[in-house]
């Protein structure tokens, strides 16, 4: 008995049935990672923001805007409070002439006056000490040049006379409507000394 070859998609000799179309199923060729085994997750994409690209661009602007911000917010806090004040500031009424935690360094000879004018009567307050002794005076702007000129004080208004070295002194000193100056004066003739405030020297209406 012979065999006939059977063609997909045409009748089989002797019979009315029509076979079904063979389906070949392909694969696609394997990739690169499917041929070696030995590679390993694809990198993802690197940014292109390195060296001076892009990404440094955006960060030098942010750090700009975030110090003209902390600028400004200082700018407008010194607006709402005026006066800076030194640490430790006493924060008294009146007009300061010598903040708190001020330090005086006079050599031999040496002075340091504080000029101020009074429209009325008014006292002077303040605390200080010194390492070697200190003299206080209120003089006028001519007694003050005079100082200047000669480094001795021949006429004066008011004095403390010398206040021993670390000796706590209290200034308490009216004066009346007029221009003065405040001279705090070494009156060693061998040794510098240092005058330090324990709190601030004002100048308060009577």
């Amino acid at each position: 008995m012979g065999l006939n070859a059977v063609v997909p998609g045409e009748r089989a000799p002797g019979r009315g049935l029509r076979l079904a179309p063979t389906v070949v199923l392909t694969s696609a060729a394997p990739t690169a990672a499917a041929q070696d085994p030995g590679a390993g997750t694809p990198e993802p994409p690197r940014s292109s923001s390195t060296g001076g690209g892009p990404g440094k661009g955006r960060t030098r602007t942010y750090l700009a805007v975030g110090l003209a911000f902390i600028l400004v917010m200082v700018l407008v806090a010194y607006a709402v409070i005026g006066e800076v004040r030194p640490a430790g500031s006493s924060g008294s009424s009146g007009t300061v002439l010598i903040p708190n935690g001020t330090g005086y360094s006079l050599v031999i000879g040496a002075f340091n006056g504080v000029n101020f004018v009074v429209s009325q009567e008014s006292r002077i307050t303040g605390t200080f000490n010194s390492s070697h002794g200190v003299q206080v005076y209120v003089l006028t702007p001519a007694e003050f040049q005079s100082l200047v000129k000669s480094g001795n004080v021949s006429e004066y208004v008011w004095t403390s006379g010398v206040v021993a070295d670390q000796t706590v002194y209290q200034l308490d000193v009216t004066v009346q409507p007029g221009q003065w100056v405040l001279a705090f004066v070494n009156p060693n003739v061998s040794w510098p000394t240092g005058v330090g405030f324990y709190s601030d020297v004002v100048l308060v209406s009577t």
